[in-house]
This record gives structure tokens, sequence and C-alpha cells, in this order.
């Protein structure tokens, strides 16, 4: 939605959700971040840590505001499990506000967690631990 700062494309996204709102299909968003190193594009890598925390703020609000009654929801941030580049730059409490801000954006938004390799590829005690880790945080 965001390849380059400052120019938010909805167009595709808004299409989909009509497409779906019109064949009666609720529908959930996929994803608002994604702390996998090489899918964070450039432009955000070079923020300082109070310009990326300030984007992240924004994309949660903006984007839940959008699509407010659309989605049923978020996947909040992807594959948490085999990326963590916000944690590294932010702190583990990131996770914690990038829920929030969604929330603040659609107060009935319902949050997910979604990653691969949780029974196919061994990687279920590494799912479980880090939900438990978001739990312990206040993550809704």
């Amino acid at each position: 939605m965001e390849m380059e700062r400052g120019q938010i494309d909805y167009k595709t996204t808004e299409n989909i959700s009509d497409w779906a709102a019109k064949n009666n299909m609720p529908i959930r968003g996929h994803n608002l971040y994604w702390g996998i190193d090489k899918f964070v594009q450039d432009w955000v890598k070079e923020l300082n840590n109070a310009e990326l925390r300030e984007t992240l703020k924004r994309r949660g609000i903006e984007t839940a505001k959008q699509f407010k009654g659309r989605f049923t929801g978020y996947d909040l941030n992807n594959e948490m499990i085999h990326g963590n580049y916000y944690e590294k730059r932010l702190g583990d409490g990131i996770t914690k506000e990038m829920a929030s801000w969604v929330l603040e954006g659609d107060k009935n938004a319902k949050l997910w967690l979604n990653d691969y390799d949780i029974l196919t590829g061994n990687r279920l005690d590494d799912y479980l631990e880090h939900i438990r880790k978001l739990q312990k945080q206040g993550v809704p």
C-alpha cells in the first residue's frame, strides 16, 4: 500500500473489498505489518526509531479506519517467528502498540497471528512460545 514513502494506494485493496462485499464474503486484512527484513521497504529501514514508530502508528490507525466495517480483522504482524525487524528496532513492546493503534482505528477489529511451518515445519513449539510471550505483554 505504501511502496514509496507518503504514497499510499488503497485502490487494489478497495477493489477486493468492494467485490467481497458484493458477494457477501467477509474478509480480513493481510497483513498490516511484516517484520521479515527482506520484506521491509528500504525507505522504512532508513527511518530513525521515532519516525519508524510514527510510521507504524499511522499505518495501523489509518488502514483500520479506511476499512472499518469492511474487514472483520487483520493479520497483525506477519510471520513473527520468522522475522522480528520491528521488535529488534523498537523493543518487544511494539507488537502491543501495533495492536492498540489498529484498535484505535477500528475498535471492533479482530487481530490475528499467522505464520508458516507451524505444523509441517515443526515450529509449533516456537509459535506457542511466541503466543505466550505476547499474552504476558498484554497484547489483545
